[in-house]
Formats: structure tokens, sequence, C-alpha cells
């Protein structure tokens, strides 16, 4: 899992496609989802702000978690999107949680109670972790204590 950049444009590439053909000319590879054009470099993403602010079609920049392995679940569609190279999820207002201990039973009747906020889960060497909103973090916690388990969050500004 690693953080890329997303620059929102007011446009798509077949709106604008001298844009979009321009700035994928200039990196040193960028993915391409509807309006935004993703790359893996702050420095990229500050030269295509720039570019993108003379062409009169910056609308915003967001910082994205990417892997190929995120697995989408209930709410995926509303944090994040998948191109034909990578699936992503808007880091802003994130958690990532793992459920660190606790009995088979329990840990399988949490994740039914948790199932309708999910985002994504993500598969860390046989450490299965679950994507929710920030503002859900309270329930997970509060689900853990009912149910027994341990759950451990991950700190996404590492990655």
């Amino acid at each position: 899992m690693q953080t890329v950049f997303a620059i929102e444009l007011a446009y798509t590439r077949s709106e604008f496609p001298d844009l979009f053909e321009l700035l994928a000319g200039q990196s040193g590879g960028c993915d391409i989802f509807g309006p935004f054009l993703i790359v893996g470099s702050r420095a990229d993403a500050d030269f295509f702000k720039e570019v993108t602010n003379a062409a009169d079609s910056f609308v915003d920049s967001h910082e994205l978690l990417s892997d190929g392995c995120f697995i989408p679940l209930e709410l995926f569609s509303d944090y994040g999107f998948q191109t034909n190279t990578s699936t992503y999820l808007f880091k802003e207002s994130l958690s990532c949680f793992r459920i660190a201990s606790g009995g088979k039973t329990e840990r399988g009747m949490a994740l039914l109670e948790l199932d309708e906020i999910l985002i994504a889960s993500w598969d860390d060497h046989g450490h299965i972790h679950f994507f929710v909103d920030e503002f859900q973090k309270d329930l997970v916690l509060g689900l853990a204590k009912a149910y027994d388990i341990e759950v451990s969050f991950l700190h996404l500004d590492k990655y």
C-alpha cells in the first residue's frame, strides 16, 4: 500500500484530450479515472496542479491509498475507485484496522455487525485489514469491546 496523488480536473479525458495527453507525457507514468489524473510523486502532483491551474481546469488535489490488492466492500464506491492498473481509496477521513485477537466465533460475529460500514479490505502478508470512515472508529471499538476482541488501528499517515 502506498500514497499517491490525484489531481481532479473540471474535465474528463474525452472533454479535454490535449491536456490529458500533455500531462500523461510529462510524468513518469500516470493513471486516469474520469476527471482524475493519478501520479506517484508529490513533485508530479505539484507540476500537474500548476499546469491545470494555467489551463483553468484545476478543481482539487487528493491523497489516495493505492494497492492492487484492495478488495472493495459495501461502501467502496463512496470512498474509492478502480482502474485497470490499481484500486484507489481517498485517504482523507479513512481509518484502517485489523482484528488482533479474539475467538473465531467472536471475530466472525463482529465482522457480521461491521459489514454495513466496511469500505474495503486488504491482505498485508496474511493480516487482513479493514477500512472504515474515520467517524466510525468509535463504533468499531465499541463492537470490539462487546465481542471481546482486540482491534489494532494502522496510522495511515505513515503510508
